[in-house]
């Protein structure tokens, strides 16, 4: 886009980055298995862990399974927190800029769109 500038850019880079992190936290960081290196736990796998105990059994959650959801669900806030002002303030500060500066359309982004005035009418 000819009115991007490299601020435009090196934003678009960190929101990219950011989103990173937060599927990291959900999902885990693939970077430690490629390494081989032991990874905390991502807030799936402890929600994962918790539900797999306790399945098929009639027994209380155990003191280890509540603060797994206890770490679990702050970390989850935290990052639902994070997302939401990624998506709602600088995903659309974003958007809004590619607007103003006539970007082509890109996926996930809603067009501003307007009639053209039928000028054969006339």
């Amino acid at each position: 886009t000819p009115g991007a500038d490299a601020a435009m850019i090196r934003r678009t880079d960190e929101l990219t980055a950011r989103l990173q992190a937060l599927m990291a936290d959900l999902r885990g960081d693939p970077i430690y298995g490629k390494y081989e290196e032991p990874a905390p736990p991502s807030i799936r796998e402890r929600v994962s862990n918790i539900v797999g105990s306790q399945w098929r059994v009639t027994s209380p959650p155990t003191r280890v399974q509540r603060d797994g959801y206890n770490h679990a669900a702050d970390a989850f806030e935290k990052t639902l927190a994070d997302l939401r002002a990624l998506v709602e303030r600088d995903l659309k500060e974003l958007e809004s800029t590619l607007e103003r500066i006539e970007a082509p359309w890109t996926p996930g982004r809603i067009p501003v769109w307007k009639k053209e005035a039928d000028e054969s009418a006339s």
